[in-house]
């Protein structure tokens, strides 16, 4: 069996609103009159009941006053609620406030990070200091477009690199799904090192040929190197060419026979390899050409026009955030000084205005000049 929680009840019906103690019964100033008139002719009471029997105040007075007190304390409870949910909106409020801040203070760290390592990056395409191996890298500072066209401008390479990387796996993966044996992941897992030989080789090519441009130190071991890297990716491409073409022949061996094109199966085998050899060296070409500290820069640029662009968004949300916080105050404060105000009202004005219009409309319905004064001259509530 459950047993009910009678201030439980209260409590709820306090929080749902269904006491209304925010409107004051007013009805109670009206009734005053008519309270006297009742009292007056009820024949309970006579002119001696303030000098013989000692009484102080009326009956009605004190139930009123009970009640009014307790119409207060309503008030007071649902004020409480009043404010917590104002409370409620204002640390929601600071808390918002404090995160944007904490994040408008981090993009302004990043914003001056970002600006410090674009400053190197100028100082070095200015010639001021060495760059990347101690070497010259300096050359003009581009100007400033467009978000998007600098934007495409930085994704060149990489676009370039993904391009003749996909080009190179489809060459690779036909070459070697053709092998007879080759089923299921092994051609994809012998494809994927050969793409990254065919892009990684004229990737060191074309920076070491850079590197001998720009008057690095080492040049004997850069030529070195290249010749290294030539060598093994020259001999990668006859490989793979060999793959291709020794699945290829018979079929077209018997196309030349046909056809009677004795010159094909030559330009067969030089036209796979050309086609290996031309996409390395769109990369030798592509790399030995580049300047990463001016990619640094303008990387940096566009980091710091990024950061630029959210922090001045991020700003227009901490004033929006800040005016929010500024009328959750206000209200908050609004909602203390009408409960106050209300408290007031119910405990101390209305109850005055009640009792003296009580007081009056009785001395009247008595009509005895000693009830009155004995009466009146009893010490007010204050």
């Amino acid at each position: 069996m459950k047993f009910i929680n009678p201030k439980k009840i209260a409590f709820n019906k306090l929080r749902t609103g269904e006491y209304e103690p925010n409107k004051v019964d007013l009805n109670m100033l009206a009734g005053a009159g008519s309270a006297a008139e009742i009292d007056a002719q009820s024949g309970a009471y006579d002119e001696f009941i303030f000098t013989e029997h000692g009484f102080k105040e009326m009956p009605f007075e004190r139930s009123m006053f009970n009640y009014l007190q307790l119409s207060s304390k309503r008030i007071a409870n649902s004020a409480k609620w009043d404010v917590i949910s104002e409370v409620k909106g204002l640390l929601s409020a600071r808390t918002k406030l404090g995160q944007l801040k904490e994040k408008d203070n981090k993009l302004a760290i990043d914003l001056e990070v970002a600006n410090e390592q674009k400053i190197s990056q100028v100082a070095v395409l200015r010639g001021e200091i060495p760059g990347e191996h101690g070497l010259d890298w300096s050359e003009s500072i581009p100007v400033r477009g467009s978000i998007i066209t600098d934007a495409l401008k930085l994704s060149i390479p990489v676009i370039t690199y993904l391009l003749i990387a996909l080009v190179d796996v489809g060459i690779i993966y036909v070459s070697f799904n053709n092998i007879p044996g080759m089923d299921g992941w092994e051609p994809i897992l012998f494809t994927l090192p050969a793409v990254a030989a065919q892009v990684v080789f004229p990737h060191f090519i074309g920076q070491r040929l850079l590197w001998i441009y720009k008057g690095h130190r080492a040049r004997i071991a850069n030529r070195n190197e290249i010749l290294v890297l030539l060598f093994t990716w020259f001999g990668f491409i006859v490989t793979m060419v060999y793959v291709r073409l020794a699945l290829m022949l018979p079929e077209v061996r018997i196309g030349i026979e046909n056809q009677k094109f004795p010159i094909q199966e030559p330009i067969i085998y030089l036209m796979n390899a050309l086609i290996l050899i031309a996409l390395g060296a769109w990369l030798i070409f592509f790399e030995s050409r580049s300047n990463p500290h001016l990619y640094n820069y303008e990387k940096l640029d566009f980091k710091q026009r990024l950061i630029q662009i959210k922090a001045s968004r991020l700003r227009k949300k901490i004033s929006r955030t800040e005016n929010e916080l500024s009328s959750a105050e206000a209200i908050m404060e609004m909602s203390k000084s009408s409960a106050d105000d209300a408290t007031a009202i119910a405990a101390d004005e209305l109850f005055s205005a009640v009792r003296e219009s009580y007081r009056r409309a009785l001395v009247n319905q008595v009509g005895n000049v000693e009830f009155t004064s004995n009466y009146l001259e009893q010490e007010y509530r204050k």
